[in-house]
């Protein structure tokens, strides 16, 4: 799975396309592969995931890393599955906040975001910081 996710991450790593992780990618893959709850779509491949902290047992307050999906299937339902999923899954755990940030120009995102109850709490000159209750 590392290396598929490495594959899948490094096709959109650009701000264009609503993503930026400056960091090392390998890094960052093995960061999430050890830290992080990962849920993903596979069809012939991977084709999406989504990866979520849910480690700060003592404010319960989650925060969403990443997810990404291949063109090829945005705007089939599966980030507002994956979304819907891990919402559940943090509700089941106990979880009271989940938090994000996003890409200012990253519409389509914003919007999924926004339609999961995400509100914008903060800002910065390039992301929105983003919380819901859960």
């Amino acid at each position: 799975m590392r290396s598929e996710l490495f594959n899948l991450i490094k096709k959109y790593n650009y701000p264009e396309k609503g993503l930026l992780i400056q960091s090392d990618l390998i890094e960052y893959v093995d960061k999430i592969l050890k830290n992080a709850t990962i849920l993903t779509y596979q069809q012939n491949g991977l084709k999406a995931f989504i990866a979520f902290y849910c480690n700060d047992i003592i404010n319960y307050n989650a925060y969403l890393s990443l997810i990404l999906l291949d063109e090829e299937v945005k705007g089939k339902g599966v980030g507002k599955f994956l979304l819907s999923t891990s919402i559940k899954i943090l509700k089941k755990k106990g979880f009271k906040n989940y938090g994000l940030e996003v890409l200012k120009n990253n519409d389509k995102a914003i919007k999924l975001y926004q339609s999961s109850g995400f509100e914008i709490v903060n800002e910065n000159h390039l992301f929105y910081k983003m919380t819901k209750l859960i």
